[in-house]
């Protein structure tokens, strides 16, 4: 008897106790509608029945907060949805840097022209569909040595890019042995570019550069040379970054580095290239891209841009 008095004794303190338990909760809002289950989840590392741990609950929760903290902030009690601005890609900002004018950008430096000689041949086409790719404008100063190609004289103007005399004829011998000489192959291809453009040009590059020495053998003839042409109301550029595709090497990624090592010397580059070599307008993408990257802009050249001059040799 003293036995079962012992267990109905523990039976009315066990039920007592969980009585007590129950008001607490009840009064004082802990429990809620919530499945034990659903505590024995929380124990086992889950806050959804059946479910595997979320990862990504404590990112929800952050945000949670940060909507309450906001509606809080704002008072209106509604969520605030903060919108962001994509940073513009590469060639955005280079679209946008264009709208200055040249002289804004020289100001601020990082400027690059990009100038061809000798060309229009086979490889010119080519040349202008990469720099038709990134919207780039660059400086042609062209022969006839390639008649079948001297139509892209005129498609390069309709690109907006600058076009320049260099020479009609190639040979040095001719265009070099006189004043006369000089002027009267200038005409030849100046009427060229009229014929393909309809406006005359107004940049010359000489062959060779004006501190060329195969004019040697008529003394002191760039020396007049670069006086007349200026008094004719011509303005003549040489460079001040070689690509080294004249001669120095073949290879397309010697190129590239020549010109880039070139370019971070100067604040103003000029770059020489070719179009008459593939291996050179192979190298042509990577430098845009390069440049871009680099907070660089590619410009024609005009009448008022920097004057690039070689110390004259002859």
């Amino acid at each position: 008897m003293r036995a079962w008095l012992s267990v109905l004794k523990g039976i009315m303190a066990v039920g007592l106790v969980m009585a007590v338990l129950g008001i607490l909760f009840v009064d004082f809002g802990v429990v809620t509608d919530v499945p034990w289950e659903y505590f024995e989840q929380e124990m086992q590392g889950s806050t959804e029945i059946g479910s595997e741990p979320s990862e990504s609950a404590p990112e929800i929760r952050e945000t949670k907060e940060q909507d309450s903290q906001n509606a809080e902030e704002t008072g209106s009690g509604q969520l605030i949805v903060e919108t962001y601005t994509a940073e513009p890609t590469t060639t955005e900002t280079y679209t946008a840097e264009l709208t200055l004018s040249e002289q804004q950008l020289i100001e601020r430096g990082k400027v690059i022209y990009l100038t061809f000689d000798d060309g229009p041949t086979r490889h010119t086409a080519e040349l202008l569909d990469i720099l038709a790719k990134y919207n780039v404008k660059a400086t042609f100063f062209v022969t006839a040595e390639s008649r079948d190609y001297v139509g892209l004289i005129g498609r390069a103007k309709e690109e907006g890019h600058t076009v320049g005399i260099h020479c009609f004829y190639h040979d040095y011998k001719t265009v070099y042995a006189s004043e006369q000489a000089y002027f009267a192959d200038m005409q030849m291809i100046d009427d060229l570019i009229f014929e393909q453009t309809g406006e005359r040009a107004e940049l010359v590059r000489f062959p060779g550069g004006s501190s060329n020495q195969v004019s040697r053998f008529n003394k002191g003839i760039m020396t007049r040379l670069t006086r007349l042409v200026e008094e004719k109301g011509y303005r003549y550029f040489d460079w001040n970054v070689l690509s080294g595709d004249a001669g120095e090497t073949r290879e397309t990624a010697e190129i590239i580095q020549n010109i880039k090592e070139g370019i971070l010397k100067k604040d103003i580059a000029v770059v020489l290239q070719h179009d008459i070599y593939d291996y050179s307008i192979a190298a042509v993408e990577e430098i845009i891209v390069w440049g871009m990257e680099n907070g660089y802009v590619f410009l024609p050249l005009t009448v008022d841009s920097p004057t690039i001059h070689h110390p004259i040799a002859n």
